[in-house]
């Protein structure tokens, strides 16, 4: 796990280890306790800076900001924030890849989650956001609360609004901002170390499997990667896994290491 500070210099973070995280000028402004970030509840004077926290493959985090806003990281996600928020002004991570969000509330303060193609305001809410660049549509299921999606400039015309249970999708490349009901349990079980496969492809669950487990996959079986498949796992092995799908449907596989060929 990397942290990139607001002076663009990096530090690897220890997930055994607690600390106190400090500014460039020594002030102390939260505590690692092992896999989690804690940032002291205090507002910036001056200028906003900056810190972002990378996730490897095999690896996930927490983070609770200075508002008081929780955010849980799945692997192979990267989130910009704000060390401290200012007084006056809307709070704003970016985000890039998973997370499950637990935005505390604060009426003056709208909070903005950015991802590539998508936008979400909320006022205090939990929802999930999954914004990876490899896969083809950015999705955020609304758990409790309400939110607000829009592309681009925020215009009153442009705005979804979700409701708890409704999942907002933007496909890559669109404008349009489709919505549909959804079981959200399926959504936000990666944060409790579950993986969820609904109607999902076998392309998408080895993309998935790849990031939950820091492997690679090699799928010879291009029939098969279109597949539809449903599944559920609770912090099993990939070896378990992959025993599941070779005994339900026959899928013939080889593990050499953390390299997984699919036959």
């Amino acid at each position: 796990i990397v942290l990139q500070l607001g002076d663009e210099s990096t530090e690897t973070v220890d997930t055994s280890e607690s600390r106190n995280l400090t500014d460039k000028d020594g002030k102390v402004i939260g505590k690692q306790e092992k896999n989690r970030f804690i940032y002291s509840k205090t507002y910036a004077s001056g200028e906003l800076v900056y810190n972002t926290l990378k996730i490897p493959y095999g690896k996930k985090f927490e983070v609770q900001l200075a508002d008081g806003t929780i955010i849980h990281l799945n692997a192979g996600t990267s989130l910009r924030y704000p060390v401290q928020f200012l007084r006056n002004q809307n709070r704003q991570v970016y985000l890039t890849g998973e997370a499950f969000f637990e935005v505390a509330k604060d009426k003056a303060h709208p909070f903005t989650v950015n991802t590539q193609e998508v936008d979400v305001e909320v006022l205090g809410t939990k929802f999930n956001v999954n914004s990876y660049t490899e896969d083809i549509s950015t999705d955020v299921v609304l758990v409790e609360g309400k939110v607000s999606l829009y592309k681009d400039k925020k215009t009153a015309e442009n705005q979804v609004y979700l409701t708890p249970g409704l999942k907002g999708s933007n496909m890559q490349g669109q404008q349009k901002i489709t919505t549909e009901s959804v079981n959200t349990d399926y959504y936000t079980a990666w944060v409790k170390g579950s993986l969820v496969f609904k109607n999902a492809s076998f392309e998408s669950i080895i993309k998935k499997l790849e990031r939950h487990y820091n492997v690679t996959f090699i799928n010879k079986n291009k029939e098969l990667g279109k597949e539809i498949f449903n599944a559920r796992f609770d912090n099993e092995p990939i070896e378990v896994v992959l025993k599941y799908f070779s005994d339900s449907y026959a899928i013939d596989y080889k593990i050499d290491e953390d390299k997984i060929t699919i036959k």
